[in-house]
């Protein structure tokens, strides 16, 4: 119960404190920015739909987030902490790793401006630990509804253009959040995340505001490729995903529409038994589609409608 009280105390503090660091902005540097959350949420489950779990379940969660970043010249430090907590989920509920990932240091990288040292366009490398937004999300995003977030360990490489175009590189290895089991998940125990062993998820994604039509687009090949070793046993997936995207983003009064796809081709094996040798063609693909219209009227409603398709087989 000590650690429920935490979240609350800090959900009730909140406002103050960012008040109190307005009127004294003297007690934080100007190379030093603190930010911080804390959100709280009630979820009732019925009608059970995993296997194994109790028909019903019910749970208060908690997020807690400070991030601290730090300016000097051309370097850039930014430590985040995500503290995930949830409460009240019965022994054979459904909580994971998607609601719990207590006090957790989810981003932990430098970031250092090339432009001085290169010459070339605002060109910005990081390295650590980090989250990832690119496009839409739909694919790589950090989460938002979600109780926790995805993490990567690795190097990313950014360069934006004096137009506003964007060019995304990076190479890394997912993060698997830690713990597991149950026991330890119902008890909110602290414990750091790993990166996850010979595993590489990698990526190229471009994006600019100047495509056909004036429209925005985005363009991008995203690889993940994983293998076994002594402690883990995976599917061996070898898997490289294609796809883009042409949109126009919503205007103040009008329409607006979307479109994405994305091609999957690669192998995987079917099961991650030791005895599961078989690798298996992958080939899976998935379109969106969707028009929006603002409405010249007061709180500006957008009335919109969409459509998602995806197959595959492997």
């Amino acid at each position: 119960m000590r650690f429920l009280i935490l979240p609350v105390f800090l959900f009730a503090l909140l406002p103050d404190a960012v008040a109190e660091s307005r009127e004294n902005t003297p007690l934080v540097p100007d190379w030093l920015t603190l930010k911080g959350s804390v959100r709280a949420r009630y979820e009732s489950l019925e009608g059970q739909y995993r296997l194994g779990r109790s028909d019903s379940d019910q749970l208060i969660s908690f997020r807690t987030n400070i991030l601290a970043t730090a300016s000097v010249d051309v370097l850039e430090l930014n430590l985040e902490i995500m503290d995930s907590r949830a409460y009240g989920s019965d022994e054979d509920g459904s909580v994971s790793t998607g609601e719990v990932n207590a006090l957790e240091p989810i981003q932990a990288f430098a970031r250092i401006d090339l432009k001085p040292l290169t010459g070339l366009d605002d060109t910005k490398l990081a390295l650590g630990v980090m989250t990832l937004d690119l496009g839409s999300r739909r694919l790589v995003g950090r989460n938002g509804f979600r109780n926790t977030t995805n993490t990567f360990a690795g190097a990313s490489l950014v360069r934006t253009s004096e137009q506003g175009d964007r060019l995304t590189g990076f190479l890394t290895r997912p993060v698997a959040r830690l713990p597991e089991d149950r026991k330890s998940l119902l008890d909110n125990e602290v414990r750091l995340d790993g990166a996850v062993p010979d595993t590489l998820f990698w990526g190229v994604f471009g994006e600019t505001a100047h495509g056909p039509a004036g429209l925005s687009a985005d363009l991008y090949v995203l690889g993940l490729s994983e293998y076994d070793d002594a402690n883990t046993r995976t599917r061996n997936r070898d898997i490289v995903t294609t796809g883009g995207r042409l949109w126009k983003p919503e205007p103040k009064t009008g329409f607006d529409f979307e479109l994405e796809a994305a091609l999957q081709t690669g192998s995987a094996r079917a099961t991650a038994r030791d005895d599961d040798l078989r690798d298996l063609d992958v080939e899976a693909f998935f379109v969106h589609a969707d028009l929006g219209y603002r409405f010249d009227a007061p709180w500006q409603p957008h009335l919109e409608i969409f459509y998602d398709y995806a197959s595959g087989e492997a």
